[in-house]
């Protein structure tokens, strides 16, 4: 027996409907039921399938730069209205790598990481991120250079290079060496001798004396590789520059030598000059080899009587007529200390009128007085008190001590408590005198090598004008001059607080 069909409610008037309209209209309601329902779906489907938004890149990382064999990799954040299908690097060559989706997150479309790592050969890569939705995509270029791991061949990769800052397109044995012996800390001042890529039998036994006193010397006098590494006969390293240097490092391992060698190392400007010149002075006494030990423990307690012995009895400096005390700029900078500018002065100059004459010649002509040269008064080996007292400014200021160069800031010597120098002059009308004056802790000190009653370091005076009394009793007024002699500032004794 068949089941009895059950309508409901909206059936039966749906079919009584039906029943009461004429059978011709039935196919055209039809048609245009069909009709509707393809217009209406074709408008669902035009406002759900069409997409004219591309992706966003919303950022991407990658590194500038990697070194030969290190992963390179990539991370890229992409949005998208809908779906981000991919993600992907188009390199210059054609070359496409996928990037892996690791991250979805939906809101109002969807946000999405996406990453890759990767390994390429030394070379400069242009490349594009592209990020593709179903219809669109978005790129971002950028580029990358992947630098050979050791380009030069000399055993330091290229990340030691910059670490060491040395060249990674020039060899460099000497650092290498001394890297394998553990002298890394004495990089900066060993790269000097990279010059010609080529590291000689002499540098070798450089870096070895380095290596073998090492522990010895690092815990007695640790800046004591650090000074020598500095001092101008290691520019070029020859076999008596390193038999030189042995006699020092024993010298230095020997605790009876311990503060001799610390006193050295204060100094001048120990943080602003250039190479310590009692060292220096050392190292020549080695070179002659000639009772070494016994020269340096005899001087041990006198630095300015041991580099005296050097300067006028080795074979390095011939008492100041050796080439190493030809050249301005070489001498200026190993006069140091106010100590070695007038051990210097009174060793080789004298009281010469040739400068001063000229410039007396020059104001009555013209009205102005000119400027000294320091460099003339080196060559001339002297001058008047002014001439002299430049050279002397003009030594400190190279080595550290600091001036007054352009006039903004007269008060200069009186504010700065250590360091500090200038040309002063103590007058009365055009007579007067002038001298070397400096600061140190506090306390003002003046250097003269003219006046026989005055001649040496003259010092400590409280004040500049206690200074100028002892240059020039009875001064009218005192002026201070830079190290070319351009006056700064002139103070009258009448006008001084009492």
């Amino acid at each position: 027996m068949k089941a009895k069909q059950k309508f409901s409610k909206l059936d039966r008037l749906l079919h009584s409907v039906r029943e009461w309209i004429p059978g011709s209209w039935r196919k055209a309601i039809a048609r245009i039921g069909l009709a509707a329902v393809v217009g209406f779906g074709g408008l669902a489907y035009g406002c759900i399938g069409k997409d004219d938004i591309p992706p966003v890149i919303q950022e991407w990382k990658a590194p500038e730069w990697v070194v030969e064999g290190e992963d390179v990799s990539f991370k890229v954040d992409a949005y998208d209205n809908r779906k981000v299908e991919t993600v992907y690097l188009q390199f210059g060559d054609g070359t496409s790598v996928p990037l892996t989706k690791t991250y979805t997150e939906k809101a109002e479309g969807e946000k999405s990481n996406w990453e890759t790592s990767l390994k390429l050969s030394p070379g400069e890569y242009i490349f594009s991120v592209v990020a593709k939705d179903k219809k669109n995509e978005t790129k971002a270029d950028g580029k990358i250079t992947v630098y050979p791991n050791d380009a030069d061949g000399d055993g330091l990769g290229y990340r030691d290079e910059l670490k060491y800052g040395t060249d990674p397109n020039k060899k460099n044995p000497v650092v290498k060496y001394a890297l394998d012996k553990g002298l890394e800390v004495y990089f900066p001042k060993l790269k000097h001798l990279e010059a010609d890529e080529v590291m000689d039998n002499n540098e070798k036994a450089l870096i070895d004396l380095l290596y073998v006193y090492n522990p010895k010397v690092s815990q007695t006098l640790p800046t004591l590789y650090d000074e020598v590494l500095i001092l101008p006969e290691l520019l070029v390293v020859d076999e008596k520059d390193v038999t030189g240097l042995g006699k020092i490092f024993k010298a230095a391992s020997d605790p009876q030598y311990k503060n001799p060698f610390e006193e050295m190392f204060k100094e001048g400007v120990p943080d602003k000059r250039g190479s310590c010149t009692a060292l220096q002075a050392t190292l020549w006494i080695a070179y002659d080899g000639d009772n070494f030990y016994d020269i340096i423990r005899n001087y041990s307690n006198s630095q300015e009587k041991l580099i005296s012995f050097a300067w006028k009895n080795t074979r390095e400096s011939n008492n100041y007529k050796s080439d190493r005390w030809k050249e301005f700029d070489e001498v200026v900078y190993r006069l140091n200390s106010p100590e070695l500018v007038y051990m210097y002065m009174k060793d080789n100059f004298s009281i010469k009128t040739t400068i001063h004459d000229r410039r007396v010649a020059m104001h009555n002509n013209i009205g102005i007085w000119p400027l000294i040269s320091s460099v003339e008064v080196f060559n001339i080996k002297g001058g008047v008190c002014a001439d002299q007292s430049t050279f002397g400014v003009r030594c400190l200021v190279y080595n550290g001590y600091k001036v007054d160069s352009y006039g903004t800031n007269t008060n200069y010597m009186e504010t700065e408590k250590d360091y500090a120098t200038c040309h002063l002059g103590a007058l009365v009308g055009e007579d007067g005198h002038s001298v070397v004056l400096y600061v140190k802790d506090g306390k003002f000190y003046t250097i003269d090598n003219v006046l026989p009653w005055n001649s040496g370091i003259m010092g400590p005076y409280d004040t500049i004008e206690k200074a100028a009394d002892a240059t020039y009793p009875g001064w009218v007024y005192y002026e201070i001059c830079n190290y070319a002699n351009k006056l700064i500032r002139t103070v009258y004794k009448n006008q001084l607080k009492k």
